[in-house]
């Protein structure tokens, strides 16, 4: 006979469900021996609840599909909640099964009964579902408003990566000639290689071309704070905008037309449209080659990531944490794939990046996956090295260990003359500590070995932590941090 449970593992499983992150309990001991005597689905025991929703995460953004996390309820459930906030804000198809209070004491306050957490309310602002419409009547209208436009630009967000749209994102762009620039949830929806690809819509390169264009086409993207500098972005007084959510429409800022619905089809759509009209004409002239040259002429490599992109491969997946060094990454750490480059972008998870790595890779085993951290972050979550280690999860994990929390160490230098509170730190030896969690472990001093420390890693089969001692390098490092010094 099928219990639940096993019906529960039949409906994971018919849903394509490969992988599960988590961690047995007593409210969930039936569905994890559903899962041994069905099989079809791998499971990783995580160390801590948070790597089980921040896995899943990870593993979710790699491919597009859903990531599951299994807990048990109250510390479980309040555990995983991070990776859920985080999946909620950025967008990321994530699904955490938990246990739940025994019928029987239904009734009952929840804060008397094991476990107790009222789960509900506990949830309902971290979870959310919106569903589709098509209008392609009012794409025309679209086109006609781009046909007036003689410098048109394109912002794009992450929901074009979401429908499988970017072959259209890209069709569209060359044929208008147009700069397309990134959210930081875009990042990857046109490569970096493409002569069009602006990879940050609020970094300088991007802040002057949105300061030239005549009319914005808006894509899947949903102007958050952090992308429009707390809506203070300039954009372009003509608008428009394609997006799946028909409460997106205008929502954030003014548009003179709007459509909502599947991208690949609207995409597709107004390129038809637009392709009826002969009079186009595009008045760039060569304006976004000349302005990046100049841009990209005048700054350092990125430090660290810059080795790190000459070495891995077009499709490897770059998992990068909260970190001084990172902050740059969106403008200038160049991807080339969708689904390559994860941020926890408007979360902004600290502690981030292991996990997902481990997700990622569980996800794309095939694929080399990197994570970029830093020493507070690292910490974090570093206790998941062991489950990498059980399973042999072959990521490498490269740790910058400058000794600090050194943005907001920069961040209160600036606000209050100088004066700093709690953000340095005792930072243990983390190579030891990897290999004390059975992954290897390497640590070098400052970048002049970096390189081959990283392409030894790249050769090597299992986990590897790179710790990169920089806390000479401090002041270097906070002068990079771009919202502390901006361009």
């Amino acid at each position: 006979a099928m219990h639940g449970a096993d019906i529960l593992v039949e409906c994971l499983k018919a849903q394509g469900v490969r992988a599960l992150f988590g961690m047995p309990g007593t409210q969930n001991i039936h569905l994890y021996d559903a899962l041994l005597r069905r099989g079809g689905i791998d499971h990783y025991l995580i160390r801590n609840e948070q790597g089980a929703t921040l896995m899943a995460n990870g593993y979710a953004r790699a491919t597009g599909e859903v990531g599951v996390a299994l807990t048990v309820p109250g510390p479980g459930s309040t555990n995983a909640a991070t990776g859920l906030g985080d999946a909620l804000t950025d967008c990321v198809p994530v699904l955490l099964v938990t246990g739940g209070t025994e019928v029987a004491h239904d009734g009952r306050d929840r804060s008397k009964v094991f476990h107790g957490l009222d789960q509900a309310p506990f949830f309902a602002p971290i979870s959310r579902f919106y569903a589709r419409s098509e209008r392609p009547e009012e794409i025309a209208a679209i086109a006609d408003l781009m046909a007036t436009w003689q410098r048109p630009a394109l912002l794009v967000g992450n929901n074009v990566i979401a429908a499988g749209a970017t072959a259209e994102l890209r069709a569209l762009a060359e044929a208008l000639s147009a700069p397309a620039l990134m959210t930081r949830l875009g990042k990857g929806a046109l490569s970096d290689a493409h002569p069009l690809c602006v990879s940050s819509c609020s970094a300088k390169l991007g802040r002057q071309i949105l300061a030239q264009a005549d009319g914005l086409l808006i894509v899947g993207a949903r102007l958050t704070q952090i992308d429009t500098a707390g809506w203070t972005l300039e954009l372009p007084q003509s608008r428009a905008q394609l997006d799946p959510d028909p409460a997106e429409l205008g929502r954030e800022v003014d548009i003179a037309a709007g459509a909502a619905g599947d991208l690949r089809q609207s995409l597709a759509l107004l390129l038809e449209d637009l392709q009826k009209n002969t009079s186009l004409k595009n008045q760039w002239n060569g304006f976004l080659a000349k302005t990046r040259t100049s841009i990209t002429a005048a700054r350092p490599p990125l430090s660290l990531m810059a080795t790190m992109r000459q070495t891995m491969a077009d499709d490897a997946i770059a998992v990068v944490d909260v970190t001084s060094i990172a902050y740059r990454a969106f403008d200038e750490f160049p991807v080339y794939q969708p689904r390559t480059f994860l941020y926890p972008c408007y979360y902004v998870t600290l502690g981030y990046a292991v996990a997902a790595a481990i997700g990622a890779k569980v996800a794309c085993p095939e694929r080399q996956v990197v994570a970029f951290c830093g020493d507070g972050g690292f910490q974090m979550t570093a206790c998941e090295l062991a489950t990498a280690a059980e399973y042999g999860i072959g990521a490498i994990f490269v740790v910058v260990n400058d000794g600090g929390l050194l943005a907001i160490r920069g961040s209160q230098e600036t606000a209050f003359d100088g004066r700093t509170i709690d953000t340095d730190m005792q930072v243990p030896h983390l190579a030891d500590m990897a290999r004390a969690m059975g992954v290897r472990g390497v640590r070098i001093e400052g970048e002049e070995g970096f390189a081959d420390a990283f392409a030894e890693a790249l050769q090597h089969d299992g986990s590897t932590v790179i710790e990169v001692m920089m806390v000479d390098r401090r002041d270097e490092i906070i002068s990079r941090v771009p919202w502390i010094h901006p361009d």
